[in-house]
């Protein structure tokens, strides 16, 4: 059948996988408009969640580094804004890796 076995295998692990590159990259932080910046965070996290819900995510998933990155970036960003949703997504990253204590 085409249903995944997992979440590696998945269309959602693709499209995030791709996500986090572009969010996990300083340039794209850099130069892309606040909006499309914001669309793309607010599709990073609905993929955290449902991932957490699931409790289908590897912590070794090549797209943690690359979020890592971004949340990186962002924390050193002038912009509370900016600095807020890196918070946000590793909070919701930590309910990943670490369901039993996540971030708060």
């Amino acid at each position: 059948s085409n249903i995944p076995r997992n979440f590696d295998d998945s269309l959602a692990a693709q499209a995030l996988l791709r996500a986090s590159k572009m969010w996990g990259s300083l340039g794209y932080l850099r130069h892309e408009q606040p909006s499309r910046q914001t669309r793309l965070f607010e599709f990073i996290k609905l993929c955290l969640i449902d991932l957490s819900s699931e409790q289908q995510a590897d912590s070794t998933h090549p797209s943690i580094s690359m979020l890592m990155q971004g949340v990186q970036h962002r924390m050193d960003s002038v912009i509370a804004k900016t600095r807020r949703e890196a918070m946000e997504i590793a909070e919701e990253f930590s309910k990943i890796l670490d369901p039993s204590n996540p971030l708060r």
